[in-house]
């Protein structure tokens, strides 16, 4: 399981949400998590994690077309996937324009559309608001990683969740801060 802070980017989201459901779903394995400044630094884990299936929540989707010469990175690390070709791929998103728009992250095909030509994948479905816990609790989840995306959330949306991931001890808060601070100067954020 894949999540990204930015599925909690919007100011109309409570921020206790976030942070109760990243709680949640870490009650569920906790022994396997894996905490990450950009989303495609989780890919070596994922590759490693024996799933069949990745569950991504996250406001956009990381799964691009067949453009020629896919670089790595935070848009992109889902065609990166090694089991990919056998696996399943599940985006859930929490607005309906994230997918007729601002969410996806192909620039010519949809990759939902015909999954095996278009990104490799065997099966890749999109779903509107994130799994249910009674959900996830039926799925055999092999591993949580969550990333915090600071080029798409804003650092006082993201720090509740990061407060809580640094007091379980699966991030430090230091590294989280330094990644704002390099965005901003970036000019990113």
């Amino acid at each position: 399981m894949s999540i990204d802070m930015d599925y909690w980017c919007s100011p109309r989201q409570s921020r206790k949400e976030g942070t109760d459901y990243i709680a949640n779903v870490i009650d569920l394995c906790p022994t396997n998590v894996k905490c990450v400044i950009m989303h495609h630094q989780l890919l070596r884990h994922i590759n490693k994690s024996g799933a069949s299936a990745v569950y991504n929540i996250d406001f956009h989707s990381d799964l691009a077309d067949r453009v020629p010469k896919h670089e790595l990175n935070e848009g992109t690390w889902a065609n990166f996937v090694k089991f990919k070709k056998n696996g399943k791929f599940i985006w859930f998103y929490p607005f309906s324009h994230c997918y007729l728009s601002q969410g996806r992250c192909d620039s010519l095909e949809n990759p939902f559309d015909d999954p095996i030509n278009i990104a490799g994948w065997e099966q890749a479905e999109h779903r509107l608001h994130k799994p249910s816990l009674s959900w996830l609790q039926s799925k055999e989840i092999v591993g949580v990683g969550i990333c915090v995306s600071p080029h798409w959330i804003s650092e006082d949306l993201a720090m509740p969740m990061v407060d809580l991931l640094h007091d379980k001890g699966h991030i430090v808060k230091a590294k989280v801060k330094s990644a704002y601070n390099k965005a901003m100067f970036l000019g990113v954020r």
